[in-house]
């Protein structure tokens, strides 16, 4: 089992490394869910990362 970590004040279930998901997510599902939010397409965030668009 990994140790928790704990931090003096905070309670350690409210610590990011501490915290179990729900159910995993698949980080490309995470990426679009943030493009949408900042109102970036998946062409616009390959341009900013120089990378060529594939067909």
């Amino acid at each position: 089992m990994i140790d928790m970590i704990t931090i003096p004040g905070i309670p350690t279930d409210m610590i990011a490394n501490n915290l179990t998901p729900y159910e995993p997510t698949h980080p490309g599902e995470f990426l679009r869910k943030e493009l949408e939010e900042r109102g970036i397409t998946q062409t616009r965030l390959d341009r900013i990362r120089n990378i060529a668009a594939v067909l």
